[in-house]
């Protein structure tokens, strides 16, 4: 299980700095600290996703595929 609350710190807020280089949003760099806990297992199939999506870097899959319109975000 996910613990959903976690108390500010400095070591917190270092593991968050890495997010500072894109443009993101509190609530998006906070959800993407949640998905970095979590692996998902089995088959994961990513409606509009791709290769390309932020959170790509920030999740763990076991099988990952994804269908995405815009071809730009390279879906699988």
């Amino acid at each position: 299980m996910i613990d959903l609350f976690v108390l500010p710190s400095w070591q917190r807020y270092k593991d968050l700095s890495f997010f500072k280089t894109e443009n993101f949003s509190v609530l998006r760099i906070l959800q993407y600290e949640i998905l970095r806990k979590k692996t998902f297992k089995g088959k994961t199939l990513d409606f509009g996703g791709g290769a390309k999506s932020d959170y790509h870097q920030v999740v763990s899959f076991e099988t990952y595929e994804s269908v995405n319109i815009d071809d730009s975000m390279d879906p699988t």
